[in-house]
């Protein structure tokens, strides 16, 4: 579909394909960029970038693990963040923020409902996470897995409070900010009005997002965790709401492994002990009634100016 303005020229907001078009060039030429620089930067520090991930050698003091931060930074911010705000610039220009949803900050008690939500999610990502890591699975998958996880687990190293903040930043605010900005914010709202079904906008978007993590064992688990931030957005029309629940998801990971010492990308699905079935029916229960919350304060608020382009959320 093209769409025109008065003045012959293609509006891309009032385009969905089009838009999404222009996502993917953003993508190719921020990602070819940030490549560059990463694979620049590793060399110069001394890190193995032909096996990066898979061995990034030894990280025995600060000043290599911030160094390996860095890298780890840069590659968010090339990948996902800066991809988004070029995108929000170039295609909706002074609409941006507000078509994005972040022109207004949500009130407490939905930040709280939308934090909570995701958390109770993290029960039923646990259950599917041990029935998707016995699936038979290619070794390169498996090896592909493996070299993420030992990544995340250089990373998560941390023998100060300093390093513990700079976990917090890298692995709970970047991921949170760009990954919502891009996934939730650009791609799920075009997909939702492409497809003129949030829902599917939510399930599709989920299904991007875990994909592209790389990490096979765990698709499933984070397929749902991601249709998890998707719904907190369509309830909510308020992109801050899935930021802050995605932020405090992962940094509370981070803050754990600060305290236990125990490396919770190690953990193995078969020795652990299930989740008991009570729970996992619990946080259900639970997810569903902030969901109907959510939803019916959504009807009690007033539409915003630009809402007739959102997809419908059922």
């Amino acid at each position: 579909m093209r769409v025109e303005n008065r003045n012959g020229r293609v509006n891309f907001s009032s385009s969905p394909p089009m838009a999404l078009a222009v996502l993917i060039l953003v993508l190719l030429f921020t990602v070819a960029i940030g490549s560059f620089i990463v694979l620049y930067l590793g060399n110069s520090f001394g890190f193995d970038m032909a096996n990066f991930g898979a061995d990034t050698g030894p990280l025995n003091t600060a000043t290599d693990r911030n160094r390996l931060r860095l890298i780890a930074g840069l590659n968010q911010i090339f990948t996902f963040l800066l991809p988004a705000l070029m995108m929000s610039v170039l295609v909706y220009k002074k609409e941006a923020l507000s078509s994005l949803r972040l022109t207004k900050l949500p009130r407490i008690g939905v930040i709280g409902a939308g934090i909570l939500f995701m958390l109770a999610s993290f029960a039923v990502a646990q259950v599917l996470y041990r029935w998707n890591s016995q699936l038979p699975l290619p070794d390169w998958m498996i090896s592909k897995e493996n070299s993420i996880n030992e990544l995340i687990s250089a990373l998560l190293v941390a023998d100060s409070p300093a390093e513990l903040f700079a976990n917090v930043l890298l692995i709970g605010l970047l991921p949170a900010l760009g990954e919502e900005f891009l996934f939730r914010g650009i791609l799920q709202r075009e997909l939702g009005r492409w497809t003129t079904s949030g829902a599917l906008g939510v399930w599709l978007t989920a299904i991007i997002f875990s994909a592209i993590h790389l990490q096979f064992q765990g698709f499933m688990p984070r397929l749902v965790l991601g249709a998890a931030l998707g719904y907190l957005f369509l309830w909510t029309d308020n992109l801050w709401v899935p930021v802050l629940a995605h932020f405090v998801n992962n940094g509370l990971q981070v803050v754990v492994q600060y305290v236990t010492k125990m490396d919770v990308t190690q953990l193995d699905a078969e020795q652990s002990a299930p989740i008991p079935w009570w729970l996992v029916a619990g946080s259900l229960a639970l997810m569903a009634g902030l969901g109907m919350h959510l939803m019916t304060n959504k009807r009690k608020q007033p539409l915003h100016s630009h809402s007739p382009d959102r997809a419908d959320s059922t």
